[in-house]
Protein backbone atom coordinates (compact mmCIF):
# COMPACT_ATOMS: atom_id res chain seq x y z
CA UNK A 1 0.00 0.00 0.00
CA UNK A 2 1.52 3.22 -0.77
CA UNK A 3 0.32 5.29 2.13
CA UNK A 4 1.49 2.91 4.61
CA UNK A 5 4.58 4.93 5.64
CA UNK A 6 2.52 8.25 5.38
CA UNK A 7 0.61 6.87 8.25
CA UNK A 8 3.06 6.12 10.59
CA UNK A 9 2.28 7.99 13.59
CA UNK A 10 6.22 9.21 13.72
CA UNK A 11 6.88 12.25 12.03
CA UNK A 12 10.50 11.83 12.11
CA UNK A 13 10.46 8.55 10.14
CA UNK A 14 8.36 10.21 7.62
CA UNK A 15 10.84 13.05 7.19
CA UNK A 16 13.88 10.72 6.99
CA UNK A 17 12.09 8.77 4.27
CA UNK A 18 10.86 11.38 2.41
CA UNK A 19 15.11 12.23 2.61
CA UNK A 20 16.03 8.93 1.53
CA UNK A 21 13.65 8.69 -1.01
CA UNK A 22 14.76 12.28 -2.61
CA UNK A 23 18.18 11.81 -2.60
CA UNK A 24 17.88 7.94 -4.11
CA UNK A 25 15.57 9.48 -6.97
CA UNK A 26 17.65 12.74 -7.20
CA UNK A 27 19.39 12.94 -11.03
CA UNK A 28 17.70 10.13 -12.31
CA UNK A 29 14.46 10.86 -14.13
CA UNK A 30 13.12 7.19 -14.22
CA UNK A 31 12.97 6.73 -10.39
CA UNK A 32 11.57 10.35 -10.11
CA UNK A 33 8.87 9.55 -12.11
CA UNK A 34 7.80 6.64 -9.54
CA UNK A 35 8.63 8.93 -6.78
CA UNK A 36 6.23 11.23 -8.40
CA UNK A 37 3.68 8.95 -8.82
CA UNK A 38 4.01 8.01 -4.93
CA UNK A 39 3.84 11.65 -3.84
CA UNK A 40 0.74 12.48 -5.70
CA UNK A 41 -1.13 9.27 -4.08
CA UNK A 42 0.00 10.07 -0.19
CA UNK A 43 -0.29 13.78 -0.04
CA UNK A 44 -3.02 15.11 1.47
CA UNK A 45 -3.41 18.23 3.33
CA UNK A 46 -2.47 17.93 7.17
CA UNK A 47 -4.41 20.18 9.46
CA UNK A 48 -2.51 19.18 12.59
CA UNK A 49 0.36 21.71 13.36
CA UNK A 50 3.05 18.53 14.06
CA UNK A 51 3.31 17.64 10.88
CA UNK A 52 4.03 21.20 9.13
CA UNK A 53 7.96 19.66 9.62
CA UNK A 54 6.55 16.78 7.08
CA UNK A 55 5.41 19.26 4.82
CA UNK A 56 8.47 21.71 4.65
CA UNK A 57 10.01 17.85 3.78
CA UNK A 58 8.13 17.15 1.34
CA UNK A 59 8.49 20.35 -0.39
CA UNK A 60 12.16 19.57 -0.23
CA UNK A 61 11.64 16.30 -1.50
CA UNK A 62 9.56 17.10 -4.28
CA UNK A 63 11.52 20.36 -5.60
CA UNK A 64 15.11 17.95 -5.38
CA UNK A 65 13.70 16.06 -8.38
CA UNK A 66 12.47 17.10 -11.31
CA UNK A 67 8.45 17.58 -10.54
CA UNK A 68 5.32 17.10 -12.62
CA UNK A 69 3.46 20.20 -13.04
CA UNK A 70 1.25 18.40 -10.63
CA UNK A 71 4.26 18.25 -7.79
CA UNK A 72 5.13 21.61 -8.52
CA UNK A 73 1.21 22.95 -7.88
CA UNK A 74 1.88 20.98 -4.45
CA UNK A 75 4.88 22.18 -3.52
CA UNK A 76 3.78 26.09 -4.75
CA UNK A 77 0.10 25.47 -2.12
CA UNK A 78 2.71 23.99 0.14
CA UNK A 79 4.93 26.83 0.67
CA UNK A 80 1.70 29.44 -0.07
CA UNK A 81 0.26 27.88 3.05
CA UNK A 82 3.34 28.53 5.31
CA UNK A 83 3.56 32.41 4.09
CA UNK A 84 -0.08 32.52 5.50
CA UNK A 85 0.19 31.22 9.02
CA UNK A 86 0.18 33.85 11.63
CA UNK A 87 2.67 32.10 13.47
CA UNK A 88 6.44 34.29 12.54
CA UNK A 89 8.42 30.79 12.61
CA UNK A 90 6.04 29.37 9.65
CA UNK A 91 6.00 32.55 7.63
CA UNK A 92 10.09 32.41 7.75
CA UNK A 93 10.16 28.68 6.96
CA UNK A 94 8.14 29.63 3.92
CA UNK A 95 10.09 32.68 2.87
CA UNK A 96 13.07 29.80 3.22
CA UNK A 97 11.44 27.32 1.28
CA UNK A 98 10.07 30.33 -1.50
CA UNK A 99 13.78 31.84 -1.99
CA UNK A 100 15.07 28.41 -2.57
CA UNK A 101 12.53 27.42 -4.68
CA UNK A 102 10.84 30.38 -6.34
Amino acid sequence: DLNTFWRVDDMFVNIKLLRLLGMLCHGNLDRSRMLHELLEAIWYESVDNKWRAVECELVNTIMQTSPTSELSTIAKKLIRKFLTYDNPNLVHLGNTLARKYL
